[in-house]
């Protein structure tokens, strides 16, 4: 599974990105998904995940934080 789109997170402040949805591995964010959040501080990602595309979080201001699992 691919995530391409974050609308329904758009004012979150953290973004947990799921390890499946609908019982298939999430294995890439697309390109510029978060792009422009302007309330994300945090963003977990999950082991799952093995692409990140460019620029995913580009213009995101207040980030501060990616946890990336498959680095711990």
């Amino acid at each position: 599974v691919v995530i391409t789109d974050c609308s329904d997170s758009i004012d979150k402040s953290t973004i947990s990105i799921p390890d499946k949805i609908d019982g298939h591995p999430v294995t890439m964010i697309y390109y510029y998904v978060f792009s422009g959040l302007e309330n994300t501080k945090t963003i977990n990602i999950p082991d799952s995940v093995k692409v990140i595309g460019a620029e995913a979080f580009a213009w995101c201001e207040n980030l501060q934080t990616i946890n990336l699992k498959f680095l711990i």
